[in-house]
């Protein structure tokens, strides 16, 4: 059965939905499927996420200007299809929204073989963040991406709350919720203790992810509490964006904050090692890969409500759940001081992730969906 991906880059730099395209193919090989990933290269010099050799992968050349325009707009990719590339698939699986090769794969293949995972791109603060973004986005919903939606096999969102989200935006349409997942493992992990003394971020940094509203916190603490917990700050960042959060520290005077430009594993297994509790402040957000991943090595994390998982961090008590302002999350951070029982929010952590949260776990429920769009 041949099953093609459509996801707009896999640079590593674009956060969560490459990750997840590489863990999701990975679990499917050996499960009778033959495997091709179409996305779209602008800068070679970007470091890649690696996908097993078994797997298809065409990348198309975007097109300049055009694709400043229309994110991942691409003449090659237009050609290709034109020339009828797409009719031999049985399931075509098309990653996030808004974007040209999402727009112009759903244009010329059939609804009914069609899944959309939306990554958690159907949120208020997503849409309406920025007047001129906000028109346009608006714009594309209505006259595209509702009926898209609505039309195709199946929508995959990541949580109740998202498809509720989806729902009041769009309206009903086939939604099935299958939450993002790590590759877990029996293998010793890093259990919070009095040696582990940092406070951890690790993720794209960007506005949305309320690193400002962070660091106005933390500052502020540190000003009155100088033993606090030092703060890093770790992933690939935009030049003006991380001139404001510099900005923050250097008015606060505050130099407990390091950032680390970019984390592979092995140096992500060494922050993982330092922290005691993982930090993720988004304003909005589906399911951060990097919060699973924190889970995972048993750090308790410290999250806005914003954040798809909250509900489950609670119940779990799992970490600290906190309004996206500066008061909340200052309650929230000075909590850590108190809390004694950081080592069992940790582990309670390590098993939410092994409960639900394992990519073997989650696969089936993608190879049901498959299956069933497959004997329609």
């Amino acid at each position: 059965m041949k099953v093609l991906f459509i996801i707009l880059t896999l640079n590593k730099s674009h956060g969560g939905p490459p990750k997840v395209l590489q863990s999701l193919v990975e679990g499917l090989l050996g499960k009778d499927y033959e495997i091709y990933v179409w996305t779209i290269y602008n800068d070679i010099s970007e470091e890649r996420i690696e996908l097993p050799k078994d797997i298809k992968v065409v990348f198309f050349q975007s097109t300049p200007f055009i694709s400043a325009l229309w994110k991942g707009f691409s003449l090659s990719l237009l050609i290709y299809i034109l020339k009828g590339n797409l009719r031999n698939f049985k399931i075509i699986h098309i990653h996030e929204l808004w974007h040209f090769p999402h727009f112009i794969s759903y244009v010329f293949s059939k609804p009914k073989k069609i899944i959309i995972s939306t990554h958690g791109e159907i949120n208020v603060w997503n849409i309406s963040r920025n007047k001129i973004k906000n028109f346009y986005k608006f714009l594309y919903l209505k006259l595209f991406q509702s009926r898209a939606l609505k039309k195709c096999a199946a929508v995959q969102v990541l949580t109740k709350t998202e498809m509720e989200s989806c729902i009041k935006k769009i309206g009903m349409a086939n939604y099935v919720v299958i939450p993002n997942g790590v590759n877990f493992d029996n293998s010793e992990f890093y259990c919070p203790d009095v040696s582990r003394d940092k406070l951890l971020f690790i993720g794209r940094i960007s506005y949305q992810k309320g690193l400002d509203i962070l660091l106005h916190a933390y500052c502020e603490i540190k000003t009155y509490l100088p033993t606090f917990p030092d703060l890093i700050i770790a992933g690939p960042s935009s030049s003006q964006y991380k001139y404001k959060l510099q900005t923050i520290i250097n008015n606060f005077n505050c130099s407990s904050v390091k950032f680390i430009s970019f984390a592979d594993h092995t140096l992500k297994q060494q922050l993982y090692q330092q922290a005691k509790l993982f930090i993720h402040t988004s304003r909005a957000e589906g399911m951060p890969m990097a919060v699973l991943e924190g889970m995972n090595e048993g750090l308790p994390v410290l999250i806005t409500k914003e954040v798809g998982i909250a509900d489950e961090i609670l119940n779990w008590n799992a970490g600290f759940i906190v309004n996206c302002n500066k008061e909340s999350i200052q309650s929230g951070l000075l909590a850590i001081n108190q809390d004694m029982d950081l080592e069992n929010k940790g582990k309670n952590a390590r098993r939410l992730v092994e409960t639900l949260y394992r990519w073997d776990v989650i696969i089936p429920h993608y190879v049901k969906i498959y299956n069933s769009i497959c004997e329609k």
